[in-house]
């Protein structure tokens, strides 16, 4: 057993809005998304029914700039990160509380404003600006290439559970 807990959340939606990006005073970037996830279901009287939930996420330095030149609203993402809990007053000074997932992997499925596949990741993004940091000046003019996209596993496996 692990002699320490376990904090981790998975999330697959889509983007609400635009990512809020801003820099930190140490230079660090920092960004904010909301991805909704949906659940469907019938109820007693055969009727569907959907529930969605939005889920706040933050990513910090290399994965707020990828956020930041590759999501948008309406982007399907793929998030992987631990939950964390925000405490603070708001202007009618009553306490607050938020529930935030951090970033540590992120990786949009499609763009959903051209519904062009695109697919990257933060190590995908990471990789290229330190192979740009590398290049000579001459060449720091053109323009960054795309990632490559992943494979997607669809997960078609009977699983029994």
């Amino acid at each position: 057993m692990a002699k320490q807990g376990i904090n981790k959340a998975t999330v697959l939606g889509n983007v609400g809005q635009d990512p809020k990006v801003s820099t930190m005073p140490n230079g660090d970037k920092v960004a904010l998304i909301s991805v909704a996830t949906s659940t469907t279901w019938t109820d007693s009287k055969n009727q569907p029914q959907k529930s969605t939930q939005w889920h706040n996420i933050v990513a910090y330095k290399g994965a707020a700039t990828y956020i930041e030149k590759a999501i948008k609203k309406g982007s399907k993402v793929y998030v992987e990160g631990g939950m964390r809990t925000n405490n603070w007053v708001d202007k009618n000074n009553n306490q607050r509380e938020t529930l935030q997932i951090v970033v540590d992997t992120v990786q949009v499925i499609s763009n959903g404003r051209n519904s062009e596949q695109q697919s990257g990741t933060v190590s995908q993004y990471a990789q290229q600006n330190q192979n740009q940091k590398q290049t000579q000046p001459a060449q720091q003019n053109q323009p960054a290439a795309q990632p490559q996209p992943e494979p997607v596993d669809d997960f078609d496996d009977d699983i029994p559970f």
